[in-house]
């Protein structure tokens, strides 16, 4: 529906439902077809899918190539299941046989048929011995995944066994029948250890532990977890008609699919949710990808999905959770190929920039890094601390060039939580260095020796951000008067003060509100952006300080402004946890990016201009694509589905479907 609506007019509403929806969808890759199994082989490689037909589909899960293909049975292909040394690829059909295959010729192997009605469920023993198989008839039985010998035939049951899982030492079966009983067996002589109390459920499954089990009840609108070694239910999870449930292969989570469509991820230990995602066409089974990172479903439609339930999941174009915490800044290199963020674990860390992976990792301060910036030649790259020092790095190996510190350089603090340097910045020309400290002061340094050219002095009054002019003839710096914790109106007005540095003399000064954490020159250094505490972003005339724009729109502080590289536009983040795109000539607000769910203390342009990058204290850092056509066709490649001719009419308003 955003599609649609941003193809009937580009609104900023439009354009920001499209970004929300490209971050919502987290489908990786769609195989559309006639699916009703899926599995993932050990080392996460092939994703196995049997289909209605009886024809089963094997796919490269890094590019979604299919590898294989082949007919399998005469009927639906019920479940499918690799050995745990990836070799072997079993499955279960209508048909009434369970068949072993060469899971990577599709030559067959083997062929049991020992049971009379649908094989429901199939699984092999951890050392891929045996395999289980569970069957309309009432019949659970073991046999050899070698020979196909029969081992093992658990008794009779009440009802038709639904589902079977091995614990992970191979010893015991669990089992789920159609009369909602689970039983706990010992694999060897089918003998039933217990039954756990209570409505127990349809479906049963081991945790990969063997310390818990979890099973799904026959109306599908309950699943349990159990200490698998006395049957004591540890918790109960309500949803609605769960058809499927998962555990990860580290057993943390668990990942229910519903008839509904709603996919949740939970904490197995403690019943917490996690994660929730939604396919409108309904879920029929659900699998974890062995690192967890991925949830693979079957749909009602028929199409079998990969959803990324990972941090980065929810992501546009990237998403990063680097420092295992608060991710202070994050700026492109010069040339576009890097990301750089700095983090409160105390280091800085390089990633491509295309693909997120990260390069190196910049170690060597004792506290927080606040501050962020490349050379003009991307070079080198720059870090300031909260431990009083700014530190120069090779970009290209992470090596340590420069330690920059100065007694007092530093002290004090700022927003009453900040301390030690807070910003730095190289000039245009990449021969100066400047860092903003919390004591009141801006040092410029020679940026090839480290030595100190003169000092700018904001009278005690800390910095907490500064930048030069692209010309390299001014700095601006900016600071903070406010204790944080006074009230608003009991704070007296910060500051932002431009400075000449062939004299460093101040120039004028700007006065705002309270704080000001965030400005920026535009390319040409016409024009300065600032953003207030109180929400409000304003672009000031750089060589006159006459105010241009007052742009309200954030609920919060505004903490980074940058403008974009060709100067048409400004990007704002806010302690409100959003980014707003402004039109820096007119200041009209074309998008807001969500997704962050906390303060967004950094936005960085990509070189070109096509993608924003922001950093949050939520510890994840984002990159948003800017340019149309590359949202929309992200947001194609995510589509779970068509609307139906109802859903057109009732919610896009037209007669038929666009």
């Amino acid at each position: 529906m955003a599609l649609h609506a941003l193809s009937v007019a580009h609104t900023s509403e439009a354009e920001s439902a499209l970004h929300g929806a490209v971050q919502a969808s987290r489908v990786q890759f769609a195989f559309p077809g006639q699916f009703y199994s899926v599995y993932y082989s050990p080392d996460g490689s092939r994703l196995a899918m049997g289909s209605l037909d009886g024809t089963v589909t094997v796919v490269d899960t890094a590019n979604g190539q299919e590898l294989l293909s082949f007919a399998a049975h005469a009927a639906v292909v019920a479940d499918v299941a690799f050995s745990p040394d990836g070799k072997r690829l079993a499955t279960s059909s209508d048909d009434k046989t369970v068949k072993v295959w060469d899971a990577a010729t599709g030559q067959e192997l083997l062929t049991l048929s020992g049971q009379s009605d649908r094989v429901s469920a199939i699984v092999f023993s951890p050392d891929g011995k045996r395999l289980a198989t569970a069957s309309q008839d009432r019949t659970v039985k073991v046999w050899d995944a070698l020979t196909g010998q029969e081992l093992l035939s658990l008794p009779d049951q009440i009802d038709p066994a639904t589902n079977v899982s091995f614990s992970p030492d191979g010893k015991r079966l669990i089992t789920g029948m159609g009369d909602s009983t689970v039983k706990v067996w010992d694999a060897e002589t089918g003998q039933v250890l217990f039954t756990p109390q209570g409505d127990a459920a349809h479906d049963a499954l081991y945790s990969p532990d063997g310390t818990r089990f979890a099973t799904r009840s026959a109306n599908g609108f309950l699943v349990r977890m159990w200490n698998a070694a006395t049957g004591q239910e540890l918790f109960t999870l309500s949803m609605d008609t769960v058809s499927d449930f998962a555990f990860s292969g580290d057993g943390k989570r668990l990942v229910t699919g519903s008839q509904s469509g709603i996919i949740k991820v939970w904490d197995a230990g403690t019943g917490a949710e996690l994660l929730t995602t939604y396919d409108p066409s309904g879920i029929v089974n659900v699998e974890f990808s062995p690192d967890g990172e991925h949830v693979a479903a079957t749909s009602l439609d028929g199409a079998v999905r990969v959803w990324d339930v990972s941090s980065e999941g929810s992501r546009e174009w990237l998403t990063l959770a680097p420092h295992g915490g608060w991710v202070r800044r994050v700026v492109y290199s010069p040339d576009g190929r890097q990301l750089a963020t700095a983090g409160i674990d105390g280091t800085a860390k390089v990633f491509d920039a295309d693909t997120g992976q990260e390069l190196f990792t910049l170690s060597g301060h004792s506290d927080f890094v606040f501050g962020l910036a490349y050379s003009p030649d991307g070079k080198r790259l720059a870090t300031a601390s909260h431990d009083k020092t700014v530190k120069v790095w090779d970009a290209e190996t992470g090596e340590e060039l420069l330690t920059l510190s100065k007694a007092g350089h530093g002290d004090g603090i700022v927003g009453g939580l900040f301390t030690g340097i807070l910003d730095v910045a190289f000039g245009p020309d990449g021969t100066r260095l400047a860092s903003a400290g919390a004591d009141g002061t801006a040092i410029v340094w020679d940026a090839a020796n480290g030595h100190e050219l003169f000092t700018l002095s904001n009278h005690g009054v800390g910095l907490t951000t500064l930048a030069f002019s692209p010309d390299g003839t001014r700095l601006v710096t900016a600071s903070d008067q406010g204790a944080a914790d006074l009230p608003e109106t009991a704070e007296p007005d910060a500051t932002a003060t431009i400075w000449d540095l062939a004299t460093s003399q101040e120039i004028f000064t700007l006065i705002q509100p309270i704080r000001i954490w965030g400005l920026a020159f535009d390319r040409d250094g016409t024009r300065l952006a600032t953003g207030a505490f109180g929400g409000v972003l304003r672009v000031w005339n750089a060589a006159t300080g006459q105010e241009l724009l007052e742009l309200p729109g954030h609920t919060a502080s505004i903490i980074d402004v940058r403008f974009s590289p060709d100067g048409q536009y400004i990007a704002s983040g806010s302690a409100d946890g959003t980014t707003k795109v402004w039109d820096a000539e007119t200041g009209k607000e074309l998008v807001t990016l969500t997704g962050h769910t906390g303060i967004v203390s950094g936005v960085a342009f990509s070189p070109d201009g096509t993608r924003l990058a922001t950093a949050s204290r939520d510890g994840t850092m984002r990159v948003y694509a800017l340019r149309l056509e590359d949202l929309i066709a992200l947001a194609r490649a995510r589509v779970t589905r068509l609307l139906t001719i109802e859903e057109c009419q009732q919610y896009l308003h037209v007669e038929t479907c666009p």
